[in-house]
């Protein structure tokens, strides 16, 4: 059996991804921006435009999430506080890279 070629992208050694992460986060909604706020209460404060109805909260607060790690919508979940304002999201599929300079910004 032959030997597959060499990869022609030497930086994607560097590409791992993580399995899944948790992320304790705080909604806002009905922001005037969509954006990240901060920490409160121990939990990643989200601002994000759309309101609490109907799950349209968690819809943008999946899509927010998906554009900041780079993963598609799918890779990410809320398993916790759906009607709720403190939510608890898995993302999978993002880089380790990615993770680390998001911890160190945030301060988690």
């Amino acid at each position: 059996m032959p030997t597959p070629p060499p990869d022609p992208n030497p930086r994607s050694a560097e590409k791992k991804t993580t399995k899944a992460f948790l992320l304790a986060v705080q909604v806002q909604p009905r922001a005037a921006r969509e954006e990240i706020v901060g920490l409160h209460a121990g939990r990643l404060k989200i601002a994000l435009h759309a309101p609490p109805v109907e799950g349209a909260a968690n819809v943008a607060l999946c899509a927010f999430l998906a554009r900041e790690f780079h993963v598609a919508k799918g890779e990410v979940a809320v398993i916790k506080g759906e009607k709720a304002r403190t939510k608890t999201v898995r993302i999978t599929g993002a880089t380790d890279d990615l993770l680390h300079r998001f911890r160190q910004r945030w301060g988690l």
